[in-house]
Formats: structure tokens, C-alpha cells, sequence
């Protein structure tokens, strides 16, 4: 049985992901609860805190999954033995 690297590294980037995700929304919940927000420009930073990491995260394993396959052999083309 082969190991699909490429959909179970996808699923460890969703769960890390929403783990981030969740963990700063609670946070910001209870810090606008107390009322921490005093500028729009204070709640327009919010999407970028959310979202920025888990997208570079993404890129990141991208360009990495990129990069190694560089190292795979070149397959030989056809008639060649």
C-alpha cells in the first residue's frame, strides 16, 4: 500500500489551517467583547491575521513539493531502453 503524500500533507494544512483560524477568532471575539477595537482601520487588519499565515503556509508547501520534484529522475522517452 503506497502512502499519498499529497493528500494527507493537504488535510495536515487544513487542520493547522482552521486551528489558527479558530484560535485567533476567539481571541479577537473576546478582545472586541472588551472592547479592544477603536479603529476601522484595527478590524480591517483582522483578514490579513487570519488568512495570511495559513495562505503562505499553502505556498510554502507548494513551491516545496515544487523543488523536489526537480530531484525525480527523467524518464527515459519513448523507444529509449
Amino acid at each position: 500500500m503506497q502512502i499519498n503524500w499529497r493528500r494527507g500533507l493537504f488535510r495536515v494544512w487544513l487542520l493547522i489551517s482552521l486551528a489558527w483560524i479558530m484560535g485567533w477568532v476567539v481571541y479577537l471575539v473576546l478582545f472586541g467583547i472588551h472592547g479592544g477595537f477603536k479603529n476601522v482601520s484595527d478590524i480591517l487588519e483582522v483578514p490579513v491575521l487570519l488568512l495570511g499565515p495559513p495562505i503562505a503556509l499553502y505556498l510554502f508547501g507548494a513551491i516545496t513539493r515544487w523543488a523536489f520534484k526537480g530531484f525525480a529522475p527523467d524518464e527515459p522517452g519513448p523507444g529509449a531502453e
